[in-house]
């Protein structure tokens, strides 16, 4: 594999860059499930669409006989 070394302090300040992008995104999802959780009806909401979701990819197993 061949290395440009002309390049080396740009790719350094990217991967500084998307290190901290990624650590900035996980602050702002921790602080916004915080202000989520603070909602009654949006996590009922939640719940229930998580349930239907997981109703519907085990349709097949939980089904007793198939329509056809």
């Amino acid at each position: 594999m061949k290395r440009w070394p002309d390049g080396a302090a740009d790719r350094k300040e990217s991967i500084r860059r998307l290190s901290e992008a990624l650590s900035q995104f996980g602050t702002d999802m921790g602080r916004n499930w915080k202000v989520y959780r603070r909602s009654l009806l949006a996590v009922v909401g939640l719940s229930m669409v998580i349930l239907v979701s997981t109703v519907s990819f085990f349709a097949e197993y939980i089904a007793v006989e198939h329509p056809y």
